[in-house]
């Protein structure tokens, strides 16, 4: 494969600029309310609750990772994607650590992508406490 360079110049972002934005990226997850779409898998592991929520409106496909503790839970999460279809492939992988309160949910894994006739979408959406339980889902799009 041909990597080939833009001509058109990278515009210039300031860096408390970039700060700000990771601050906020970091904590959106943790500070957002489940999505309220379809729930394409779930699990529990004693007190904690991972779930794989889909969303759609047209070929526009969001997908979300939900953790929920019945209890106060800190720990990692790790939400992938690989898609294909006849445009070809693309894989995504994102990885934070969270902390819950009792009775809490946060989205902790998103992406909206396309989903075109023939795609196909494979998600794995995996939470571990730092107490060493672990919650797994996986769940599979097609069109």
């Amino acid at each position: 494969m041909r990597v080939l360079q833009s001509p058109i110049p990278k515009p210039h972002v300031s860096r408390p600029t970039l700060i700000g934005v990771a601050l906020a990226f970091i904590a959106a997850p943790l500070a957002a309310a489940p999505t309220g779409g379809d729930v394409l898998a779930q699990a529990a592991s004693g007190p904690l609750h991972c779930e794989i929520q889909k969303s759609q409106s047209g070929d526009m496909v969001r997908l979300v990772g939900i953790a929920t503790g019945t209890q106060a839970i800190a720990g990692t999460s790790r939400f992938v994607m690989i898609k294909s279809g006849t445009s070809g492939s693309s894989n995504m992988a994102q990885s934070q650590h969270f902390v819950l309160k009792a009775q809490q949910q946060a989205v902790v894994g998103q992406t909206t992508t396309n989903l075109d006739p023939g795609g196909h979408i494979a998600i794995d959406f995996g939470v571990k406490t730092d107490g060493g339980l672990v919650c797994n889902v996986r769940a599979s799009l097609e069109r």
